[in-house]
């Protein structure tokens, strides 16, 4: 056996940042999905496609450029399962946990719904795709759908057994056999027999070594037979080769989880947990592919050949390897956060912050380590997890995030189970529990039993007090002030020993709302009066559907945002509601009860969102509200709340998921981050925070390029600015005003034509004239 460890000759890392994107002008959409995890390879004539469960990454083999390919710019879904390619078409084939698939060709891509759309009960999920000369077989839930590429249409469904329900997940081709390896063993069929589609045409050939046992992958090496049985993550899979007197599994594969086996006339080759093991025609192993040219040891999920002398890896953590004469190493990393799963944004210090855990519907763990992540404006990624620090090996589920106004390189980020962690930075200080602070356990999880303080919620008033939701606990709301001292107020009037609570945000009246989602509690209020070390002057109350106590459509509170203004916006299970005095909630005889807004659509007028589970809130910088919703995608809604300006959803844009799990508008550029159940986009908005004194104003792109046909975004400008555009003589071209801080041109004059080429006079004041400023714009036709 030969161990080969390689020295590093080229590393090419392919980076898309913020300003690098292609299509990244305002109103355009950016995928921040992770692109470093690629579990399946193919190549085709001119191109490499691999695939991570999001997207694909696409390298041109002509110039060794690589670009990313998802729902946004081509695809037809987030979630891949599989990925083949027909080499008498030339064509990538991508498929999806919903049944549709795509044909990525040369020219186009082709979305495929015949599965999708068939009437079959049950999940539809493509686990495979082999191609057999003019077919492509894609092996799902269900069995085989026989497709025709050239065609593009289905040829044939194989049912493998009675009911029609048999998970299929890798099929082999011998002569006119076809070997399908199933969820119960080993089948096989003539592809010639014309009853192909029928169960009775399959039978469990005498010599499948474990009739029972479920196959992940049938391969077919030397004119045998080779099966994979997976196992748990505990303990390892077992290859089991054909031979002339039965069945062996060779010495040499010793324990581990097999990813892929990919046989070529010559050579088998097996992607295993930390190598590469490729097999010569006699079954020696020939070479092992352990390390590419770094200490990090390889994760390789699948291999290609492409010619003579070139391979493509498929790497778990370092995205697409090429691999020239089995001994030079290319690296294609397309820059990404490293994971999908985003719960909450925060922004500052120049970046935006990404806490990545999750909770479940009764805001317990999902048990998500990836921890909290990092994205700069200047588009560099970075993050901090378990991976960097062993202090957080055993912390799960990182839901929660606020940055201190005061230095926002410093902040803090809420767990499930662990408390609070500290950051300044990047770097991680501290972590605050029920053993060094007033940190509270859930109720029933005794302080001698160890740590389970659950974290749901932070935020900071205008003095640096750090205001905290402690979740299942009676002692729900916490502070820690500046000078680091804790105080945890006993709250046992108004909360349930075991009730969860949820956001918490400081309001511009000083008041703390905390929401209370489990069990439809409502809202607390809690007001310290201004004191957070002193608990006789505190008071709190419950606001409900009681009309004179909230008067809430309903208990059903699922998220919550402050806008410019001060009032509070609740989402609920039945829409949108707003207090537009939450000063006076604390005020007898003052009418403070929620409000709902009415909208018309269509003609027809209704509440704002009554139908829609709002699952979150945010206020861009001209205060427009963005709302997020369970099931119906992204709505943004004007200043105050009667006007529909954009309803994003999977359908009629590039959002890759209807089910919302956060907003966050990036007050330095307007740039609305958009967390879903499949992973992180985001649009770019036209809305900035704003300067009242001018103090950096200027257009982007500037100069603009012949060819450019997006908009022009003017920045730094104070909020809702009056905006005249005159040519360099002083003729008025166009006006507008400012959405919060920033100003939008489409380099057209008031009659909608373009502007000829030549230099722009930009002239913009505040609402009440007493500050201005000027910028120029260059644009070449």
């Amino acid at each position: 056996m030969k161990y080969l460890l390689y020295l590093v000759l080229t590393i090419t890392i392919f980076s898309n940042s913020v300003f690098g994107q292609s299509g990244n002008s305002v109103g355009t959409w950016i995928d921040y999905l992770p692109y470093k995890s690629t579990f399946k390879v193919v190549a085709a004539k001119n191109k490499v496609y691999a695939a991570t469960p999001f997207s694909l990454v696409e390298i041109d083999k002509r110039d060794n450029s690589a670009r990313r390919l998802s729902a946004l710019n081509g695809l037809s879904e987030v979630g891949i399962t599989a990925l083949g390619y027909d080499k008498n078409t030339n064509t990538a084939i991508v498929g999806y946990d919903n049944g549709i698939f795509d044909l990525i060709t040369e020219s186009r891509i082709y979305s495929i719904q015949d599965i999708e759309r068939a009437n079959i009960a049950g999940d539809k999920r493509i686990t495979n795709i082999q191609c057999n000369e003019q077919f492509a077989y894609l092996t799902t839930t269900f069995g085989i759908v026989q497709y025709d590429i050239s065609r593009r249409e289905v040829s044939e469904t194989f049912r493998l057994n009675q009911d029609g329900d048999l998970a299929v997940f890798d099929v082999a081709f011998k002569g006119d056999t076809i070997f399908a390896a199933t969820e119960e063993g080993l089948y096989k069929a003539s592809l010639s027999d014309p009853n192909i589609s029928y169960y009775i045409a399959w039978e469990k050939p005498s010599y499948d070594p474990d009739p029972n046992a479920e196959y992940e992958f049938v391969e077919i090496f030397q004119n045998k037979l080779i099966l994979n049985i997976p196992s748990d993550k505990f303990a390892a899979d077992s290859i089991l080769i054909q031979s002339d007197t039965g069945w062996f599994s060779p010495e040499f594969l010793d324990e581990s989880n097999f990813f892929d086996i990919t046989a070529y006339p010559e050579e088998l080759f097996l992607s295993r947990n930390g190598d590469v093991v490729i097999v010569d025609q006699n079954f020696q192993v020939k070479q092992t592919i352990f390390q590419y040219y770094t200490d990090q040891r390889a994760q390789p999920r699948a291999i290609v050949k492409d010619g003579e002398n070139t391979h493509w890896i498929a790497d778990n953590q370092q995205g697409v390897i090429k691999v020239s004469n089995l001994e030079g190493f290319d690296r294609y990393l397309l820059e990404g956060p490293p994971t999908n799963n985003a719960n909450e944004f925060a922004f500052g210090n120049e970046q935006t912050y990404v806490a990545s855990g999750a909770t479940n519907r009764g805001l317990g763990n999902e048990y998500l380590r990836e921890g909290v992540y990092f994205l700069s404006n200047r588009g560099d990624w970075s993050k901090y997890s378990y991976l960097d620090d062993d202090r957080l090996v055993n912390v799960f589920d990182y839901i929660s995030l606020a940055v201190d106004p005061m230095d926002e390189s410093h902040f803090y980020v809420g767990t499930i189970g662990s408390g609070i962690l500290e950051f300044e930075n990047q770097d991680l200080i501290d972590i605050y529990d029920n053993d060094n602070s007033l940190l509270k356990n859930v109720t029933g999880v005794d302080d001698s039993a160890g740590t389970d303080v659950r974290i749901n919620g932070l935020d900071f008033d205008e003095q640096g007090n750090l205001w905290i939701s402690n979740s299942i606990t009676q002692f729900g709301v916490a502070v820690r002030t500046p000078d680091g001292e804790f105080r945890s107020f006993n709250l046992s009037e108004y909360l349930d020993a075991e009730a969860s609570s949820g956001d918490i945000i400081a309001t511009q009246s000083g008041y703390k709302w905390m929401l209370l989602p489990n069990k439809g509690k409502g809202i607390l209020v809690f007001d310290d009066n201004g004191t957070p070390l002193q608990t006789q002057d505190d008071r709190a109350k419950i606001l409900n559907s009681a009309g004179g106590n909230g008067g809430l459509p309903t208990t059903n509170v699922y998220s919550m945002e402050e806008d410019l203004e001060g009032r509070i916006w609740v989402g609920t299970d039945q829409g949108v509601v707003v207090f537009y005095s939450p000063g006076s909630v604390f005020e007898q005889g003052v009418n403070f009860d929620a409000q709902r807004i009415f909208v018309e659509v269509d003609g027809v007028t209704n509440y704002l969102l009554e139908t829609e589970v709002v699952t979150t809130i945010a206020v861009d910088g001209a205060n427009r509200k963005w709302f997020g919703t369970q099931s119906s995608g992204v709505f943004l809604m004007s200043e105050d709340g009667s006007e529909e300006i954009f309803h994003f959803t999977k359908e009629n844009s590039p959002l890759i998921s209807n089910e919302i799990v956060d907003i966050g508008v990036n007050p330095f550029n307007g740039e609305v981050m958009i967390a879903t159940g499949e992973g992180v986009v985001a649009y770019k908005g036209t809305a900035t925070e704003g300067d009242p004194l001018y103090q950096d104003v200027y257009a982007y792109p500037n100069p603009v390029s012949p060819g450019f046909t997006g908009n022009i975004a003017i920045k730094g400008l104070a909020p809702n600015s009056a905006v005249k555009i005159t040519d360099i003589n002083g003729n008025l071209v166009f006006d507008t005003y400012a959405d919060g801080g920033q100003a939008i041109w489409n380099g057209k004059n008031m009659n909608g034509s373009p502007v000829p080429a030549g230099v722009y006079l930009v002239f913009a004041s505040d609402s009440e004239g007493l500050e201005a400023a000027a910028t120029k714009i260059l644009i070449n036709r």
